[in-house]
C-alpha cells in the first residue's frame, strides 16, 4: 500500500508549478470565503 505513490502519474503529466499554484489558489479561496462568510453573517464584531 505504501510502496506506490498515487501522485507519481500526476507529477509526470502536470508541471509542478501548476500543482503549487493550485494549492496556493485553494488556500486563498478558503481565506476569502471565510472572510466573506464572517462579513455576511455579521460576526465581524467578535473578531475586532
Amino acid at each position: 500500500m505504501f510502496a506506490t505513490n498515487p501522485f507519481s502519474v500526476l507529477a509526470e503529466t502536470v508541471p509542478s508549478i501548476i500543482m503549487q499554484g493550485f494549492v496556493v489558489l485553494m488556500v486563498l479561496l478558503i481565506v476569502v470565503g471565510t472572510l466573506l462568510d464572517i462579513i455576511h453573517k455579521k460576526n465581524v464584531k467578535y473578531f475586532f
